[in-house]
């Protein structure tokens, strides 16, 4: 086998090989992350004396919840929605 082509055989398999270890190794971290999950509410009643979360939520790692931009709204459906 002439140099030239098995320096070219060598360049795609150690190719092959990192793009399989990149798949690989995102398919791990999806597995050990959960993944992204979405909720999406489109229709929320509140009755007299409740209390609701307005606004985008994001939680992170599980347990510990953290909340950006959000609003607790009470009675007044008008109030934090200005």
């Amino acid at each position: 086998m002439p140099k030239e082509l098995q320096i070219d055989w060598l360049a795609a398999a150690a190719d092959r090989l990192l793009c399989t270890y990149a798949g690989q190794f995102e398919a791990y971290r999806r597995l050990r992350d959960g993944g992204d999950q979405y909720v999406r509410v489109e229709h929320v009643h509140v009755n007299e004396g409740g209390q609701a979360i307005v606004g985008n939520v994001r939680t992170q790692g599980g347990r510990r919840a953290q909340s950006t931009r959000s609003q607790l709204v009470g009675d007044d459906p008008e109030e934090g929605l200005s």
